[in-house]
């Protein structure tokens, strides 16, 4: 059986499958407001094999399923990334020690601590080496 637009289903066996169920939809593009060209859903199947039809609350319960799922792990994400913000807030000193830093503000805090660790690191290391030398230096 052929199929024009007008047509909603067709049936057509091929020698290694079945094109059982094709289905034409318009799906409007959102950006343009313009209406894009029907394009056909085709479904295909091969003989021999039995499916199992899923009728649309099946459907629905898996999708339900599948995003609390994915909600559960993006809550265990988030509880993580907190806890480790908490922890880097609890190393950085903070001026006003009664106001919770926010990730943004640890973030800054953070890499302002790290740099003047850097800098305190390099002047020691410098001192250091400056009053090896000179001892050497008075030494030989």
């Amino acid at each position: 059986m052929f199929t024009t637009k007008d047509n909603a289903n067709i049936d057509f066996d091929l020698s290694h499958g079945a094109l059982v169920h094709t289905s034409w939809i318009e799906e409007r593009t959102e950006s343009r407001g313009e209406s894009d060209p029907p394009c056909a859903i085709v479904e295909f199947r091969l003989p021999g094999l039995r499916y199992i039809e899923q009728d649309r609350s099946t459907i629905d319960r898996a999708q339900r399923r599948r995003r609390l799922a994915a909600n559960a792990r993006e809550r265990r994400r988030m509880l993580g990334l907190n806890v480790a913000f908490d922890r880097l807030r609890s190393v950085i000193p903070n001026l006003e020690s009664d106001k919770k830093l926010s990730k943004s503000e640890t973030l800054q805090m953070a890499q302002i601590y790290i740099s003047t660790l850097s800098e305190l690191l390099q002047d020691s290391i410098g001192l250091f080496c400056s009053s090896t030398e000179s001892s050497n230096f008075y030494s030989s």
